[in-house]
């Protein structure tokens, strides 16, 4: 096949998609998240002293789980408390809420958790990851065999998060189940929804074991 027609096919196939992505977040209006964000911001200087005390009026929109909210305060995630002041420092890509005592972190692209004291008790290791619920937290590691075409779209941008193996950790960092599942929903009552990766629905337990259907007492 001829370099320039794969080029031209490439370009054209990631223009298109942009425009996608752009068409949604302004229908959406998650689009104005982009204009919105440095007025909803402290923004400290990179390498400067970071502020103790923040002006809660800044983070309208700051999520208190436990007592304590995930913000941005310049370039980094930290942890304020209802009051405003800055418990647990900002060194993380991103942070998410708590949840059941533990929140998830990203250092250097890899997830991990944190106590209430910013304490790592988890160490980022863990490509995607989602917060605890019923004592389990969902995990997933890169495709064991990608393919051409998801190293591809990686390549231009795109990620395809259902092609991402998961499994769950307990709250000491313990695989419990393994990567069997496809990007599913966290455990509740005992149980979660999942989908296997051979295309399957239905439950499974702590345990692992799978069901058709939730099991009923």
């Amino acid at each position: 096949m001829d370099g320039r027609f794969c080029s031209w096919f490439l370009f054209c196939g990631y223009t298109l998609q942009m425009r996608h992505r752009f068409l949604w977040l302004l229908r959406t209006g998650c689009l104005w998240v982009f204009f919105l964000i440095p007025c909803a911001l402290v923004q400290a200087a990179p390498g400067g002293p970071v502020p103790q005390q923040v002006d809660l009026r800044d983070f309208p929109k700051a999520a208190f789980h436990q007592g304590l909210a995930a913000v941005r305060l310049g370039e980094k995630y930290g942890y304020i408390d209802r009051s405003g002041r800055v418990v647990i420092e900002p060194r993380f890509q991103f942070a998410q809420i708590f949840s059941e005592g533990l929140a998830r972190v990203v250092k250097d692209d890899r997830s991990g958790y944190i106590d209430r004291t910013g304490r790592m008790v988890i160490a980022p290791r863990f490509h995607k990851a989602y917060k605890f619920s019923d004592g389990l937290a969902r995990v997933c590691a890169p495709p064991r065999n990608p393919s051409f075409l998801f190293r591809l779209f990686r390549l231009i941008g795109w990620d395809d998060h259902n092609a991402y193996p998961c499994g769950y950790i307990d709250r000491s960092g313990k695989q419990v189940i393994d990567y069997l599942y496809l990007p599913s929903h966290g455990f509740k009552e005992g149980y979660a929804r999942v989908t296997t990766l051979d295309g399957r629905e239905g439950y499974i337990n702590h345990a692992g074991e799978f069901y058709r259907t939730r099991p009923t007492e």
